[in-house]
């Protein structure tokens, strides 16, 4: 089995959060988001897939790092700050700032960590279950936090001295502030659905290409062993391929074509939640 990770085995004290992390309500349907929206402008953004973390602070200095724990009690992780990208340690704020953010791990470093753990049972299900783990660990392992690339990527602004009422605004304000935001687009309920659907084309391509470049980089490649003719015969079979090479030239050349042909016709129609089935 694989490790699931849990964020409450750390060795913080358990402490309540200052403004509860609650979760929010789901849907699967554009429908109802539409519904929801009404009138208003509102902002659609990534659900990110890590860990949730609460960061406070008081008079431009970081003061605490809290684990969601079960959205009421966290575990303080402070002391593992430092080795968490995107957690400044002062900001120009001088007030009470309390900012929730998502501790992720990317696909690149969970693959490459997955692959140095040689016992099946060791490894990690998920990258999220891999930021779990990796914010369980204690004072003795901040290196290996270091290592594991863990982000904290603000997406809530949950308090602030300072009169902000959008939550753009607010979102914004961090950026200016130094923090990893979330990436987000302004939108409404007319457009909601061509703004999901070109999120949606986006995340498509992205995991086309990595699953190209993953198995790209991951193919065994024929190595000569030793001179026999065997061996010989098997290199230039691999070297002579080339009924494979042109199949994988075709291949390649028809996700160019279907691609190109998706944003002509998305663009020409605006059907963007429609349109995405040509894959």
């Amino acid at each position: 089995t694989s490790h699931s990770g849990n964020e409450m085995d750390g060795e913080g004290e358990k402490e309540a959060h200052e403004y509860p992390a609650l979760s929010l309500a789901k849907t699967k349907k554009v429908e109802e988001l539409q519904d929801w929206a009404g009138e208003r402008d509102i902002w659609l953004s990534w659900k990110l897939d890590g860990s949730t973390l609460v960061a406070t602070y008081d008079g431009g200095a970081l003061t605490r790092v809290l684990t969601r724990g079960n959205g009421t009690v966290g575990t303080n992780i402070t002391y593992m700050a430092s080795a968490i990208r995107g957690i400044p340690a002062k900001i120009s704020d001088k007030g009470h700032l309390v900012v929730r953010g998502e501790a992720t791990i990317s696909y690149a470093d969970f693959e490459a960590i997955n692959d140095t753990l040689e016992d099946a049972d060791d490894r990690y299900a998920n990258p999220r279950n891999l930021a779990a783990g990796t914010l369980a660990l204690d004072k003795t392992n901040l290196d290996k936090v270091k290592e594991r690339n863990v982000t904290f990527n603000a997406f809530t602004l949950v308090h602030t001295d300072e009169v902000i009422r959008s939550w753009g605004a607010r979102m914004d304000y961090l950026d200016r502030l130094g923090f990893t935001t979330v990436e987000r687009e302004e939108t409404d309920a007319m457009h909601l659905p061509d703004a999901i659907g070109a999120c949606g084309l986006f995340v498509f391509i992205a995991i086309a290409t990595g699953i190209i470049i993953y198995n790209s980089m991951t193919k065994p490649r024929y190595t000569k062993m030793d001179d026999t003719f065997m061996e010989d015969f098997k290199e230039w079979k691999s070297k002579n391929d080339t009924n494979k090479q042109a199949m994988r030239a075709i291949k390649s050349a028809l996700w160019v074509f279907i691609t190109a042909l998706y944003f002509v016709i998305s663009f020409t129609t605006m059907a963007w939640h429609i349109s995405w089935v040509i894959f």
